[in-house]
């Protein structure tokens, strides 16, 4: 059990080793056993995610979800990285988990760092390793036949596809959008909200 700052808990959920961060003003979400995402003071929050850009033609598979500053937007389907884990064992992790897709021919296309506030006087920061795999036919039928109560993912979550300039121009955090379409190498970003 960790309870390393003043207004901050961890409490372990009985059966499953997952834990939850709360504070006294706020939720941050689920933690899981070894998840890179964690509180570093009582106003910084960081973690470490893996991101998985699924393509089938000139289309994207997203998340649509509300954001914490009740704004909605597009995410693209990933989770935290684990202590030990690599990016792309972490991105293929994921999609299992998320999407029970397995057998993907990962490819890591980029690296973001984001900022944003979780909520009054608390700050994020994370580093988001983006992978991108092409699906597909048989991949493409199974997301879109997918049973939504059999896979870890928040209750309401809505997948979609969208063509890669419909996702460039909505996708959370702004860099990863900027990162879509550019050819050779690993590609960089940053993104910073208020």
């Amino acid at each position: 059990m960790i309870n390393a700052y003043q207004g901050t808990s961890v409490k372990p959920e009985t059966g499953d080793g997952v834990l939850f961060l709360h504070k006294m003003r706020g939720d941050f979400g689920m933690q899981e056993q070894n998840d890179l995402r964690f509180l570093i003071a009582k106003d910084k929050w960081f973690s470490v995610r893996a991101a998985v850009l699924l393509v089938h033609g000139q289309d994207v598979l997203v998340k649509q979800a509300q954001l914490q500053d009740g704004t909605s937007g597009l995410l693209i389907p990933g989770g935290a990285v684990k202590f030990g884990e690599s990016g792309l064992e972490a991105g293929a992790r994921e999609m299992r988990e998320e999407l029970q897709l397995d057998h993907l021919d990962l490819q890591m296309v980029g690296i973001t760092e984001n900022f944003w506030p979780v909520e009054e006087g608390v700050q994020a920061h994370q580093i988001m390793m983006l992978m991108l795999t092409k699906i597909t036919q048989q991949q493409f039928d199974h997301l879109n036949n997918l049973d939504m109560q059999s896979v870890d993912l928040p209750e309401g979550t809505n997948l979609v596809w969208l063509p890669f300039d419909t996702v460039r121009r909505a996708v959370k955090p702004a860099a990863v959008g900027k990162l879509l379409g550019t050819d050779g190498g690993l590609q960089y970003g940053v993104d910073r909200r208020e």
